[in-house]
């Protein structure tokens, strides 16, 4: 199995900046690491990919709403200039 370089190099600064010989570590634990964190970027991937398209969603569905006021709204307006006309009769 081979690490992922960003990885790699994320690990052997990690271990420079602690002191820390990557020597001393498993190559299967060093993969385990790489893999580990991997596939927490695809996981993150997937979940910002969702949070998009939700946002999408949302913005669709607040243009229903704000198209359905402003028919409200004119309905509305039309239904008052009745009752004023009737009014005035």
């Amino acid at each position: 199995m081979v690490v992922d370089h960003c990885w790699w190099e994320w690990l052997k600064h990690t271990c420079r900046a602690s002191e820390i010989s990557l020597e001393r570590f498993p190559v299967e634990v060093v993969d385990t690491l790489g893999r580990f964190l991997a596939e927490a970027a695809e996981a993150l991937a997937a979940e910002t990919l969702v949070a998009e398209a939700e946002a999408e969603v949302l913005v669709e569905a607040e243009a229903v709403v704000v198209e359905a006021l402003v028919a409200e709204a004119e309905v509305l307006a039309e239904a008052e200039a009745l009752v004023v006309e009737v009014l005035a009769l």
